[in-house]
């Protein structure tokens, strides 16, 4: 990968999140200065957006980011492939987190599945 690769490709992963911050900066200066429609609905409207961009850049996070989402998808995919006597023995994390993963493993075996519910949370 050339100098010029490396550097674009650290741009768009830093532009998301300058697109992101900007929005919600713009969003808020939008709803300060609108005096048509009242504070608890500006409210709502901005906590409502920037929940929904949080939400976004964080549930659909590639598996390298973080320091520890690798481990996670890891011990989903072995939980997954596990059936309930045998998950707790398998790893050693809480046990509503352990079950938690094999609830949403049953619903889909994609490893994507528990970062976008935990990122709900």
């Amino acid at each position: 990968m050339s100098h010029l690769d490396k550097f674009l490709w650290r741009w768009t992963n830093i532009s998301i999140y300058l697109i992101s911050f900007s929005s919600i900066l713009c969003l808020a200066s939008l709803l300060n200065t609108s005096k048509t429609i009242s504070n608890g609905f500006k409210e709502r409207i901005f906590l409502i957006f920037s929940f929904v961009i949080l939400f976004t850049i964080s549930a659909f996070r590639a598996p390298h980011v973080g320091t520890d989402t690798a481990n996670y998808i890891h011990g989903f995919n072995l939980i997954a492939s596990q059936d309930f006597e045998s998950i707790f023995s398998i790893v050693r994390w809480e046990i509503g987190y352990t079950l938690l993963n094999k609830l949403i493993s049953l619903v889909s075996n994609n490893s994507q599945a528990i970062i976008i519910v935990t990122s709900f949370f």
